[in-house]
């Protein structure tokens, strides 16, 4: 079956072999592991992505069949530009990250459209299950609106195509009566959304800026009480509204920044000509020697 999305990006669709996602009861959604890649199609022009995941989805950070490292478990959250949309395997940082350090045991828990609330809960379950020597979270501005599953993200999704979402829901951070931060799930698909003008109902940036700074030092807390080192890396400088000020209370909390922000805006740094939006080879290429610099300092 293939899902089309149509005007992906710079007049370019987006042909999925099978849908990029699965739901998920607590996630929202996680990736498909039958997921393989997709094409992008404009007139007769056409690029194909293809993408290897392991049995749980998570994006390969070495050949398949290939035994990690012993060495230190290093962790990296994300959303899509983390998980390495549209770049090959072998091209994304953390893939680049275990080729550089085959002694470590790398491991890619970025999804597609995930934001630090997802992260987060990903994080409060895996590390009960097995510790890590060093947690990294990329961050990007419109993680703070996915964050609050803000009225104007939830619109886009619509747009994408209700066939990919229908029937699912996203979490939504948010302050509750007593002012601390909850999460509770809501529908991604309202058939009243579309109808509301979402200016009208949208979150204030700063609101949405407290929540996901709340998150972001739960993430680094838990990271620190379980004996590990926290990195927070700002991955998009042409955006960077939010970044410097999360970083500094992360630092403030004992972890560690890493600004490796680039103008994604500009060509040199993106998927030119199919996908204007998401980081191309040259861009995990620099962040994968920004964090190799941080990690080795820490690990």
């Amino acid at each position: 079956m293939t899902i089309i999305v149509e005007n992906w990006s710079n007049g370019y669709s987006c042909l999925l072999d099978e849908n990029w996602f699965l739901p998920h009861p607590s996630l929202g959604f996680r990736t498909n592991p039958a997921f393989k890649g997709c094409r992008f199609v404009k007139g007769e022009e056409s690029y194909r992505f293809d993408c290897g995941l392991d049995a749980l989805g998570y994006r390969l950070c070495r050949p398949l069949g290939q035994e990690p490292g012993s060495g230190p478990k290093v962790w990296s959250y994300g959303c899509s530009y983390g998980f390495g949309w549209a770049v090959a395997d072998e091209q994304t940082f953390p893939w680049l990250l275990q080729e550089r350090n085959p002694h470590w045991h790398v491991s890619n828990f970025a999804a597609g459209g995930y934001g630090t609330t997802q992260n987060l809960l990903h994080l409060m379950r895996q590390i009960q299950i097995e510790k890590p020597d060093l947690v990294i979270f990329n961050f990007q501005d419109d993680h703070i609106w996915r964050n609050v599953a803000a009225p104007s993200m939830l619109v886009r999704y619509s747009a994408i195509g209700n066939d990919l979402f229908e029937g699912w829901t996203i979490p939504r951070a948010h302050f509750n009566p007593k002012g601390e931060v909850a999460i509770k799930t809501i529908p991604i698909v309202d058939p009243y959304l579309p109808r509301v003008n979402p200016e009208l109902v949208e979150y204030d940036k700063f609101y949405a800026f407290l929540v996901t700074s709340v998150l972001l030092e739960s993430a680094c807390r838990i990271t620190l009480q379980h004996g590990a080192k926290f990195i927070f890396a700002i991955m998009d400088s042409s955006r960077d509204e939010f970044g410097g000020r999360l970083g500094d209370k992360i630092a403030g909390l004992g972890g560690h920044v890493c600004d490796m922000g680039i103008r994604l805006v500009e060509k040199e740094w993106h998927l030119y000509p199919y996908d204007l939006g998401h980081p191309n080879a040259n861009a995990n290429r620099h962040y994968a020697d920004c964090l190799n610099r941080a990690a080795q300092s820490l690990i």
